[in-house]
């Protein structure tokens, strides 16, 4: 039955969105979210147009991604959207990827912070209200690991498509540089269930992004990653598989 606080949406996954195994990769089920937040905007689901008035915008600063299902290309998908939790500054979107038939492929928690025209965070309306549906990663706040001396390391040169409407790095980009890492450091690797993300900092074109990246001594599934770029660092993430 359809719930008035859920934005849903169907779609055809693409061939060009599949990796060698023609499966989508978590970029590309995180394009799909980010595709779904922008639908509540403009459909103005939760009144969240008005978050965008007088310069203010808004940010992802941690997203946690779950694969249940591989989801291959040119397969039929709803995606579904909601307002999981409600903050002073921040809200988390609930999110969901299925087949017509109901099979979760995968889930999703991104927590979203208001800001104000000159980038500090601005306190949300109190027209925004949660409509919780449960059964989400929970978006702690996360304290990594140090990584150990000389971890393996890729680098990438940030691409003019790579930036967004904000100008600068698209938060999908990041997982992108997470996923290519942990092939070129375990290529015989399952495909990964699950994939955390917090960002630190922006990056704009044509910086230089360094991916330092380990297995987790206590966890032989989880691969942990620090991203820098021009040596400060703009985000940390793990995966599992």
């Amino acid at each position: 039955m359809p719930q008035p606080h859920v934005l849903t949406a169907s779609f055809t996954t693409r061939g060009d969105e599949g990796d060698p195994r023609g499966l989508l990769s978590a970029t590309s089920l995180l394009a799909y979210l980010e595709h779904m937040r922008w639908e509540v905007v403009w459909r103005d689901h939760h009144h969240l147009a008005s978050l965008f008035a007088d310069g203010r915008y808004g940010v992802v600063r941690a997203q946690h991604l779950r694969i249940h299902h591989p989801l291959p290309t040119n397969t039929p998908i709803t995606c579904a959207v909601w307002i999981e939790r409600v903050g002073r500054t921040s809200l988390t979107f609930g999110h969901r990827i299925a087949s017509p038939l109901h099979l979760t492929y995968a889930d999703a928690a991104v927590t979203w912070v208001h800001l104000a025209a000159q980038g500090t965070p601005h306190p949300l309306p109190d027209t925004i209200q949660p409509h919780p549906l449960g059964d989400l990663p929970l978006l702690t706040p996360a304290d990594p690991p140090a990584p150990p001396p000389n971890p393996p390391t890729s680098t990438y040169i940030v691409r003019a498509s790579e930036i967004d409407v904000l100008q600068h790095l698209n938060h999908a980009s990041y997982a992108r540089f997470v996923e290519d890492t942990r092939a070129a450091l375990h290529p015989h690797l399952p495909p990964l269930q699950q994939l955390r993300v917090d960002y630190l900092a922006e990056t704009r074109l044509g910086a230089r992004v360094e991916v330092a990246a380990w297995d987790d001594p206590q966890d032989e599934r989880l691969t942990r990653f620090v991203l820098r770029a021009d040596q400060r660092p703009i985000a940390h993430a793990w995966t599992r598989y």
